[in-house]
Order: C-alpha cells, then sequence, then structure tokens
C-alpha cells in the first residue's frame, strides 16, 4: 500500500474541516485531494446565472459549467491543503455511476493507505454521515477516517455549505 492519503472535498463546511484536521492527523503529508462531480442531463439555466435572455442551454454546455465548478472547487481545496502544509495533488472525476464507487475506484487505482471524508452537519446533535460518506464506509476495503464537525466550523460555515449544495444541484 502506497503513503498517499486520498482526501475527498466537496467544498462543504464538512470537507474544510476534514481537511484542516487531516493535515494535523497525518504525519505523511503526500494527500490526492479528489472532487468527484456529477454530470448534468438538465438543470435550470440560472444556476450557473444564465437568465433568460441566453436561451436553453445545452446538456454538453451545462456539463461543461459544471465541470469548470468542480475544478473551482477542486483549486479551493487544494489551496487549503496546501496552506496547512500537505503536500498536496489534485483528482477531479466524474461520476462513474455513484459517488461512493468513484471515490473507491479512484482509492483503489492509486492504492491509497486511507480515506479521509467529513461528515456533514444535518441539524441534528452532533455530526451525521452522508449516504456517500456511510457507503464508502460500508464498502471500502481500505480504511476510512470520517472527522466530524465541532460546533465552531458548523456554525461559521453553514452559509457557505448550503451555497456549495445549491451550486452542486
Amino acid at each position: 500500500m502506497s503513503d498517499n492519503v486520498l482526501v475527498c472535498f466537496d467544498g462543504s463546511a464538512g470537507a474544510r474541516h476534514a481537511v484542516a484536521h487531516a493535515a494535523e492527523l497525518i504525519t505523511y503529508r503526500k494527500v490526492t485531494l479528489v472532487h468527484v462531480w456529477n454530470p448534468i442531463t438538465s438543470v435550470p439555466a440560472n444556476s450557473f446565472d444564465f437568465k433568460e435572455a441566453h436561451g436553453r442551454l445545452t446538456d454538453e454546455q451545462l456539463n461543461e459549467l459544471t465541470r469548470r465548478r468542480a475544478k473551482e472547487i477542486s483549486d479551493e481545496g487544494r489551496e487549503m491543503a496546501a496552506e496547512h502544509g500537505l503536500e498536496v495533488s489534485t483528482l477531479v472525476s466524474s461520476n462513474e455511476g455513484s459517488e461512493w464507487e468513484t471515490i473507491i475506484h479512484i482509492a483503489d487505482e492509486r492504492d491509497s493507505a486511507l480515506i479521509v471524508m467529513g461528515a456533514r452537519a444535518r441539524g441534528a446533535p452532533g455530526p451525521m454521515l452522508d449516504s456517500v460518506s456511510a457507503a464508502v464506509l460500508e464498502h471500502s476495503t481500505r480504511p476510512v477516517l470520517v472527522i466530524p464537525m465541532s460546533e465552531e466550523p458548523r456554525h461559521q460555515h453553514a452559509a457557505d455549505s448550503d451555497a456549495t449544495e445549491l451550486a452542486a444541484r
């Protein structure tokens, strides 16, 4: 098994928190930050600030906008990881069926020693796993570290998380 750690990053408050804590916990500092994006078949054009005057966008145009946004999120994660002292490379991957399967496939392909993910705050007391984190935990043959949210980042980045989740839809 390699010394590479796969850190999942979707731009959410939970992912930001996971990157910061991963940097404190990982003794070897080489990570691959991965952002998995979902190809779009139909999304309202105004999700990308297009007005009715632009007319209807094709699926390929919507996918291109989504690819660009995925790269922006990945770049943001790379900068954050580097600020925390991690030696980081990035990977932006389109979803191969489901996000969790894509993450596991990438970890297997890279022979990752560890998969790091953040837990999302869902309004209930304490962190909760979303379906992606839960599925990676259930199906991965590699160690998975899910970093829970602390109270401070959950409240501090709540607006960022909501905006990121809306943009991803």
